[in-house]
């Protein structure tokens, strides 16, 4: 088993209980990263995550999000299967889906990081990294 499975396998004992692991484990260890919601308490799974800066994605006028907005330090691109407005914790930071991934990195979460050189260069630095990611107010 992959050591990423055996992360996503861990959260997900803990958070639905032993009764319903068995029924979404197929469904996590498919498709890795997307699962089924149970709203509260929250969910936390692990997952990739990323980091942007204006300077590498901005590809619109006002460096626009899906959700119309803006980018701003705290938004997030989180996968396609999510309902933007999600609130995502990553240690201890909150941020808001407010855009999506690419399709060839969908399942990722890509964290904003601003705009100029030094977030560029920040953002370049954080890489890919696997987290543990806290799940609220989930609409899917």
């Amino acid at each position: 088993m992959l050591k990423e499975e055996e992360l996503i396998k861990g959260f997900v004992g803990r958070c639905v209980g032993d009764e319903y692991m068995i029924e979404f484990l197929f469904v996590l260890l498919t498709l890795k990263h997307i699962v089924v919601i149970y709203p509260d308490p929250p969910l936390v799974i692990a997952g990739t995550v990323t980091a942007y800066s204006e300077l590498d994605s901005c590809h619109y006028e006002n460096c626009l999000m899906a959700s119309g907005k803006s980018a701003y330090i705290g938004a997030a691109a989180c996968p396609r299967v999510m309902a933007l407005g999600t609130k995502i914790i990553i240690e201890g930071q909150s941020y808001i889906c407010e855009d999506r991934t690419s399709k060839l990195y969908d399942g990722r979460f890509d964290l904003f990081f601003g705009y100029g050189e030094e977030s560029y260069r920040r953002a370049k630095q954080f890489g890919i990294q696997n987290k543990e990611i806290v799940l609220y107010n989930l609409d899917w």
